[in-house]
């Protein structure tokens, strides 16, 4: 299965390369990351051109441009048969990926579908602060579409 993980970056240094890591260390290894920067001036560009040239499977969509389009003109940008959303402030579990493949690989390819994963809580320092984000926000994982367009926990 073809995942592309799409992220994209605004004044991200403090925290890019530990969450590229974090997608490197994933146990699903056929990814490819696609970065777009949102007009950084910190030095998120070069860390994004330093990661680009250490791994073939990342790629800089818009080096250069300035204009603030954010994550969705990624999803224009190559086909996949998975897209993983990405914040850059992310650290991935390593079976994050591998779990939400195999959740996608029960359902036929035409027909759309959400699969997410529940996340911990984490400091500065990703020390623990709740296991769960659902359980934070409403005690219950949702099973419904209905109560994911009115929860908005995704």
């Amino acid at each position: 299965m073809k995942v592309n993980i799409l992220l994209s970056t605004y004044n991200g240094e403090q925290y890019l390369k530990e969450q590229v890591k974090s997608i490197q260390d994933q146990t699903y290894r056929d990814w490819q990351l696609l970065i777009r920067d949102d007009g950084s001036t910190d030095g998120t560009v070069e860390i994004i051109q330093e990661l680009v040239a250490q791994d073939e499977r990342i790629r800089f969509i818009n080096q250069g441009a300035i204009e603030n389009l954010g994550v969705h003109a990624l999803l224009k940008y190559e086909k996949a048969d998975l897209y993983c959303f990405s914040d850059q402030d992310d650290v991935w579990l390593p079976e994050k990926i591998t779990l939400q493949v195999a959740e996608a690989a029960k359902y036929p390819q035409e027909v759309p579908l959400l699969v997410y994963t529940d996340l911990k809580v984490v400091d500065e320092n990703l020390n623990v602060q709740h296991e769960s984000m659902i359980r934070t926000q409403s005690d219950h994982a949702n099973t419904e579409l209905i109560q994911e367009l009115t929860e908005n926990t995704v």
